[in-house]
């Protein structure tokens, strides 16, 4: 049986920028999960009444490199909007696209006043349960990248099925039909064109993704004293975000990324939240991975003063 639960395949993508919601105020400009589509924003669509744009990954999108990835992006955001504030939001796994992104826009003197992830932290893809635990498996460590794909993987297929508290069928189809795109033998599933062509795209950008950490780490080990012992924490990439001068907010879902973490956990320490970001808040809603897009303490704390502006505009 094929489900094909999967929408906005590539090939009927356009635009990098797709502007969801018009207005006089900065958009707040969110990027796409690890899927590249925006189809999830829907919610966000709808709820929002200030103004609102997406990134959506599209055929002209660089595979090559995320680096390559984050420049594109910050090419199209400074050509669509020449002057800021800027507002950069993050859905999922572009936690990290988005730290790049605000950091090339502040080392050109722009100014970042929102950076906000939305059930996800760029740490994670370094965590035990979530990514490679670094205190066992380095990144230098030939096994490591098909551990970090194999969690990211797991991850991504636990939350899409424990999204709705569970009981979203058309998430459980979503989860199959992913899963069985990855299956040697899918049996009885058998996975759809979209879904298919969905895991090339997931296992490009998870692929970036290491092959951008592990630089990172890289780059961190030649800078320190030699005499040190290789690091095998998260320190290379907290500092990496240290240097971000824009206010962070942090929504995460309690059955989402939080799921495998008891409530006394959360947010989880081991996560560095406090550590990467001085001006950080952490806002934990009752939610999973795709129905925390649908929250409206999501939609005011992502809107932020521009609802309170809008409000006194029509008074």
């Amino acid at each position: 049986m094929t489900s094909n639960v999967f929408t906005s395949t590539l090939s009927k993508r356009g635009d990098t920028i797709v502007k969801l919601r018009d207005g006089t105020e900065p958009p707040l400009i969110i990027i796409h999960g690890g899927l590249g589509s925006i189809h999830a924003f829907a919610p966000l669509k709808r709820a929002f009444s200030t103004t609102l744009w997406a990134i959506q990954v599209t055929r002209d999108t660089p595979r090559h490199s995320l680096e390559a990835q984050i420049n594109f992006y910050y090419e199209e955001i400074t050509a669509s909007l020449a002057n800021g504030p800027y507002r950069i939001g993050a859905f999922s796994a572009s936690s990290i696209i988005a730290v790049g992104i605000v950091k090339l826009l502040e080392s050109s003197g722009r100014t970042v006043s929102q950076l906000a992830f939305i059930d996800h932290f760029p740490t994670t893809f370094i965590t035990p349960m979530l990514g490679v635990d670094l205190s066992v498996t380095p990144l230098g460590d030939s096994r490591a990248r098909k551990i970090f794909l194999r969690s990211s993987i797991n991850n991504l297929l636990a939350m899409t099925r424990a999204d709705m508290r569970g009981q979203d069928p058309n998430r459980h189809r979503m989860a199959d039909d992913l899963q069985a795109a990855y299956s040697d033998s899918p049996g009885n599933v058998q996975p759809s064109a979209s879904a298919l062509e969905y895991k090339v795209e997931v296992d490009q950008f998870l692929n970036r993704i290491f092959d951008f950490i592990l630089s990172l780490h890289l780059e961190h080990q030649i800078q320190r004293d030699h005499s040190h012992p290789p690091i095998s924490d998260k320190a290379f990439m907290v500092q990496w975000m240290q240097s971000v001068h824009a206010p962070v907010s942090v929504y995460l879902s309690t059955y989402g990324m939080l799921g495998t973490y008891a409530q006394d956990d959360h947010p989880p320490p081991e996560w560095h939240i406090q550590e990467a970001f001085k001006n950080v808040e952490v806002v934990i809603l009752d939610a999973g991975h795709y129905d925390i897009l649908s929250k409206d303490a999501l939609h005011r704390g992502l809107q932020g003063n521009y609802l309170m502006y809008r409000a006194q505009s029509h008074l």
